[in-house]
């Protein structure tokens, strides 16, 4: 049984971001980690609810009465806003969550996802104070999807079929880790929903693998490739005009920026070589929830850094370890990352060593496929945790994803993965589950 408690913020924030950061200034908030249960939370006028996941342990708390920022940390890795009671209109960000609050029609899900999340969270807090005193991981503003249809984003010309069935897709790439948390749930009913998850990216330099001859440097400036180029038009129209900020960009529609059959020729292109590293497939969990190991990716000519994703409701492991899909995929979509990230992985190696300088990388804002993913007011970007004090240390990269499990999503590409299975096998570079199946 949960005990319910008030916690009054000292601040004048007025983001939700911002609220959690001044969180810690209240004294009430250590017995509401330890307790657990949901809290309202007075600030001016409305009542934000906050839940914490208990902790029990006594040594995760040990100094943390003494250390602010630590309990902090703690709090935004425990607790998270579920819900407001307003008591008159109000603007901002946590206007999308409404609808889960008590009595919305969302509750099942947010439930499930918030559950999830708390329990990621804690997780990586115990790891980080396992490994080291005073760690202040800081964390980007929250992403938690309400239950609408995620919009529909090309795939690029670098899809390929049939990639190795694993959870660490990282193959020995450099760069910042990347943990990457999906949550997937039904939009008809509001449940989570089980799916294999194809995930591919460029590398820290900008290079993708099977397409290293013509992919990082090589993109020549403006081009736009690695996620449809300016000739590659969605099937909901022209390409965007607006930037990502505008209000513009709710025009969009669901599937304004999906790939229409008339661009399979810029989307289906001849591979390369037969590199893997950074894409594999691998499965959610019966809740929704995927976990995939990887590097933050790095930016080329033409877009901002995002990170590929297909959604299959069906499919089976070959015998060489790699993923055949049964039917169709039900979403394509790309997530990005906030801008305060990237800057801050820039100048980290091997990121600092790309041939294109930072100064002329590409922003969300300006990226030509930003503002479809943004559609319908989706926030397109993970929501970010370091691990630790450092970037280097690792992030961790969360977002919720909605899908229409009747909708086909178009595959362009016929391209198929073509490794040395033996070789890899051999090699231990197939996962539990595709050596398996391999063997």
């Amino acid at each position: 049984m949960t005990t319910a408690s008030t916690i009054y913020l000292i601040s004048h924030a007025a983001s939700a971001a911002r609220q959690l950061r001044m969180i810690f200034t209240s004294i009430h908030l250590l017995s509401a980690i330890v307790r657990g249960g949901t809290f309202q939370i007075n600030y001016n006028r409305p009542d934000y609810l906050l839940t914490c996941r208990p902790v029990t342990r006594t040594a995760q708390l040990h100094g943390l009465v003494y250390n602010l920022s630590t309990l902090r940390s703690l709090t935004r890795r425990v607790c998270c806003v579920v819900g407001q009671r307003p008591r008159g209109p109000r603007p901002g960000e946590l206007q999308a969550r409404q609808s889960r609050g008590p009595g919305g029609s969302g509750d099942a899900l947010w439930d499930v996802l918030a559950a999830r999340r708390r329990k990621r969270s804690l997780q990586v807090t115990e790891r980080a104070l396992a490994r080291r005193d005073g760690v202040m991981p800081r964390q980007s503003s929250s992403n938690d999807s309400t239950c609408t249809v995620t919009p529909e984003v090309t795939q690029g010309p670098y899809h390929i079929l049939a990639e190795i069935v694993r959870q660490n897709i990282t193959e020995n790439q450099a760069g910042v880790p990347l943990e990457v948390n999906i949550d997937f749930f039904d939009v008809a009913t509001c449940e989570p929903v089980q799916v294999w998850v194809d995930s591919w990216h460029a590398n820290a330099t900008g290079f993708y693998a099977g397409y290293i001859a013509e992919t990082g440097s090589s993109i020549s400036s403006g081009s736009g490739m690695g996620g449809g180029n300016m000739s590659s038009m969605p099937s909901g129209g022209g390409m965007p005009t607006q930037s990502a900020d505008s209000s513009a960009t709710t025009s969009y529609g669901v599937y304004s920026g999906a790939d229409a059959e008339s661009a399979a020729s810029q989307l289906n292109t001849d591979m390369d070589d037969n590199s893997t590293f950074l894409r594999g497939v691998y499965q959610s969990d019966e809740d929704g929830h995927i976990t995939v190991y990887s590097i933050v990716p790095g930016w080329y000519s033409g877009r901002a850094q995002h990170y590929h994703i297909k959604a299959y409701p069906e499919g089976y492991i070959a015998e060489n370890g790699t993923f055949i899909a049964t039917g169709s995929a039900v979403h394509t979509g790309q997530f990005f990352f906030d801008n305060e990230t990237l800057e801050a992985i820039a100048v980290t190696y091997p990121y600092s060593s790309n041939s294109i300088d930072w100064s002329d990388a590409v922003t969300n804002d300006a990226d030509q496929w930003y503002p479809y993913q943004s559609a319908t007011g989706y926030n397109a970007d993970m929501d970010i945790t370091w691990v630790g004090d450092e970037i280097t240390d690792g992030l961790i990269g969360s977002i919720s994803v909605g899908l229409n499990m009747s909708y086909a999503s178009l595959e362009l590409s016929t391209q198929y993965a073509d490794f040395d299975a033996e070789e890899y096998y051999e090699e231990g570079m197939l996962p539990a589950a595709s050596a398996d199946a391999f063997a």
